[in-house]
């Protein structure tokens, strides 16, 4: 273990960046006072699209306004969770967007980004979110905990039940102003941590100390 260094990757934090939300809503046709929630990712079971369908539900009994957007396409769950979306008790609350080769509007529209996936790496959509001041919701899965400080940037916790899940969105909705701070500081975790630059400087620190050690 001793040899080993993780080399995290980077985030481009120029084009994924903040953006004016009531603009962006706006373009989007979604009411200003709306609480608006995203999922983005491949429609696959791991995913968990089904489980949020249900927690919503909840959601929806304290916060009637909550909007879910969907944004991905593709997976071999992609039929069966469009249908449930469509036969949810509160579809009128879900928007399936399909894919979107650029994702950012809906990140810049969003209040909280909602990841209950069973089973994640060190997610692309994550990095994406948090550098455009956009805070997560992750459910305690292999290397969420490695992204965020739970609380501070972000929120890792269990989300393997829709109680549980609808409870944690609840729970950050109450709280529009401590929110937004999280949004903030997600911003700032990623250009410390996981921008290009800090990606670059991390490979190139290596290479010289490689350089110095093999003299």
């Amino acid at each position: 273990p001793e040899t080993l260094v993780a080399l995290v990757n980077g985030v481009d934090s120029k084009r994924f960046s903040p953006a004016d939300r009531e603009q962006t809503r706006r373009e989007l046709s979604i009411p200003t006072s709306t609480k608006v929630l995203v999922i983005v990712g491949r429609l696959i079971e791991s995913k968990k699209h089904r489980l949020l369908f249900d927690a919503l539900e909840e959601v929806i009994a304290k916060y009637p306004d909550t909007l879910l957007l969907v944004v991905g396409g593709g997976g071999k769950e992609e039929a069966s969770i469009c249908a449930a979306a469509a036969s949810s008790k509160v579809a009128e609350n879900i928007r399936m967007e399909g894919f979107q080769s650029d994702p950012r509007p809906y990140y810049h529209a969003a209040d909280l980004l909602v990841a209950p996936s069973q089973i994640e790496g060190l997610s692309n959509v994550v990095l994406e979110a948090m550098a455009c001041g956009l805070p997560p919701l992750l459910h305690d899965a292999c290397g969420s905990d490695e992204v965020i400080d739970d609380g501070a940037d972000g929120v890792v916790t269990d989300l393997s039940s829709a109680g549980l899940l609808a409870t944690a969105i609840v729970n950050l909705l109450a709280n529009p102003t401590e929110l937004a701070e999280i949004g903030r500081r997600s911003r700032a975790k990623v250009i410390k941590r996981f921008s290009l630059e800090a990606m670059a400087d991390a490979y190139e620190n290596i290479y010289r100390q490689l350089a110095t050690e093999s003299r």
